[in-house]
């Protein structure tokens, strides 16, 4: 190209043109200039608090489910804790009169208390969650059990959900469950308790 023929607003416009590309070529390799295409967070990927903890912690000394359980700290509804080789999301709770419909239907002598949640394996073989490991506790310490027969009705009726107390929880699948608690209608400041280990995730 002969600049020489270019008028005034010719080479004025090509100088601004190459600064500009430049300029954008400086910002894309500082990481200043944002490109897009993030997926969403897998809701059972690390934590925010985990990965912090992972990145600043030097020692590679400490036993796999330690850190996890040490790195999650408390953990509340719609967040994602690690217990044991399960990775858990707690993703809601509702009180209900009765599960079920018709023959079927399973009548709460005061009140049941349905938790929807998600799970995921990430060990090397199945695990399954039990009636003994699962237990709700209001704000006065009061623990209330599972009820295996509401449950498996709820279950039945929601086709995109499993009970928690009768599924095997291959490896590296997400399980989408729900288990279902007899409460009382005083309780309140319900927590899930998970026995073995010990783990509370509060829902209220």
């Amino acid at each position: 190209m002969n600049l020489s023929r270019l008028s005034g607003t010719q080479s004025l416009a090509l100088v601004t043109g190459v600064v500009t590309v430049v300029v954008v070529l400086l910002l894309i390799s500082s990481g200043s200039f944002d490109l897009g295409g993030d997926e969403d967070p897998d809701p059972l990927g690390a934590t925010a608090s985990e990965q912090a903890a992972e990145a600043s912690d030097p020692s590679d000394d400490e036993p796999a489910s330690e850190a996890a359980s040490t790195a999650s700290g408390p953990a509340a509804l719609g967040e994602a804790f690690q217990f044991g080789d399960l990775r858990l999301v707690i993703e809601s709770v509702e009180r209900l009169s009765s599960a079920g419909e018709g023959s079927g239907e399973v009548v709460a002598r005061e009140q049941f208390a349905l938790v929807r949640l998600r799970a995921r394996n990430s060990g090397r073989t199945p695990v399954q969650l039990d009636e003994g490991s699962l237990r709700l506790v209001d704000s006065r310490e009061r623990q209330f059990a599972p009820n295996r027969a509401a449950t498996a009705e709820a279950a039945r009726r929601d086709e995109t959900r499993l009970s928690a107390l009768e599924t095997t929880l291959p490896p590296d699948v997400n399980s989408d469950l729900l288990v279902i608690f007899d409460v009382t209608d005083d309780a309140t400041g319900l927590r899930l308790r998970i026995m073995r280990g010990f783990v509370e995730i509060a829902l209220e």
